[in-house]
């Protein structure tokens, strides 16, 4: 009798950390994350987890936005990894010679049925294994973000040799908007 409580109590155990263990590990929905990378810096990141597709590479994305509440404008940034490195080709994007500068290669869409935006941007390796595109949006823009809590946003960048192609980079906006919000509070104003 004991075995048989002994293997039951295993049993039972196991059935409820089986169900346990796939809510607990499910993966958070999007949040901003804020950061205060530099602490003699008033700069402060938001950023929010993405995935980015190029072709048939996939991989995750980060897009950042700074802000310095001590003045400026906030920026955005699209960050990819090594896989998306190599399979697009960011060199033409690098530096202040580079094509983001020249031509509005750079588009960003919210899943609110609003217009999509060109813009201009710089591009940079951050390491050897990151690439960012850089860029300004106006507030009106930052606004629509704000406002979009739940849609779905995807930034595109052009290939600059053929412009029918491009790097595709999906975001889902959170519906809790506030910690961008407070960090942005002064811009805003």
């Amino acid at each position: 009798m004991r075995r048989y409580v002994f293997f039951l109590s295993l049993c039972f155990s196991g059935l409820g950390l089986a169900l346990f263990l796939p809510a607990a590990l499910a993966e958070d929905p999007a949040a901003w994350k804020i950061a205060t990378p530099y602490q003699t810096i008033p700069l402060k990141w938001a950023e929010l987890p993405g995935k980015a597709v190029f072709g048939n590479v996939t991989d995750p994305a980060r897009l950042r936005i700074a802000y310095r509440p001590d003045g400026g404008v906030p920026t955005a940034a699209l960050l990819v990894n090594a896989p998306l490195i190599k399979a697009f080709p960011v060199d033409a994007f690098e530096g202040p010679e580079g094509i983001g500068g020249e031509q509005r290669l750079v588009q960003t869409a919210l899943q609110d049925g609003g217009p999509v935006k060109s813009v201009y941007v710089g591009g940079a390796f951050l390491d050897s294994d990151i690439f960012e595109w850089l860029f300004v949006l106006p507030k009106e823009e930052i606004q629509r973000w704000l406002a979009a809590t739940g849609k779905e946003m995807k930034i595109y960048v052009l290939d600059p040799a053929d412009k029918s192609r491009c790097l595709e980079a999906s975001f889902t906006l959170p519906e809790d908007a506030r910690p961008l919000r407070g960090m942005l509070q002064k811009y805003l104003k």
